[in-house]
């Protein structure tokens, strides 16, 4: 006659120990996956990324200001750098380094944060969307540097358009292209970006 198997307290103990175990760990690899998602799932920087960042100067209006962008490593981490001299003569007036970020976007986003080091010059976001349709058209935002790392938060209500033209407030799906810019002052810039991206 067969005898079913029961199993003693301290199996049953031992299991439910381990299932617990395991449900805590799948519960913190889930937390740590939202937390980072929440800073960076719109990140704009990469090993991969930072190419993607060209080099635009007022010399495409007549303008003189000069520069140039690098890409490097800190580590394991990609930082893109932008140096160069503001000129406002030939009304002119700027450096900045810009990508496209059309396919990047979505409505959740609130703002643009970025971890930067410069040279305690003050910067700006130039922020562009499907309703800057004309080149000299942008939304602005400042940002401050120094020679240590440190995070700039700006959420898009901050953001003043070029012209009265352009709707008061933008909507995230609506960003096309965002820039680090030098501007508006005779200036030297340099400036290094290790973070930069939606929030």
């Amino acid at each position: 006659m067969f005898t079913p198997h029961r199993p003693s307290a301290d199996y049953i103990s031992n299991m439910a120990m381990k299932l617990i175990r395991l449900i805590s760990v799948a519960m913190l690899i889930c937390f740590s996956l939202m937390t980072n998602a929440n800073k960076e799932g719109h990140s704009l920087l990469s090993a991969t990324s930072a190419n993607d960042w060209q080099f635009v100067s007022d010399r495409v209006m007549g303008g003189v200001s000069s520069g140039e962008v690098a890409v490097s490593l800190e580590g394991v981490t990609p930082l893109v750098q932008m140096s160069g001299e503001v000129s406002t003569a030939n009304n002119g007036g700027f450096i900045q380094i810009r990508r496209d970020v059309s396919n990047l976007t979505a409505q959740g986003v609130s703002g643009v944060y970025l971890t930067v080091k410069g040279n305690g010059e003050k910067y700006f976001v130039h922020i562009r969307t499907k309703w800057t349709v004309l080149p000299w058209q942008y939304y602005q935002a400042e940002f401050a540097t120094s020679d240590q790392w440190r995070e700039a938060r700006l959420p898009l209500g901050q953001f003043n358009g070029s012209s009265w033209l352009l709707p008061k407030n933008i909507s995230g799906g609506d960003i096309r292209s965002i820039g680090i810019v030098a501007f508006g002052r005779d200036h030297l810039a340099d400036i290094s970006v290790r973070e930069v991206g939606f929030f």
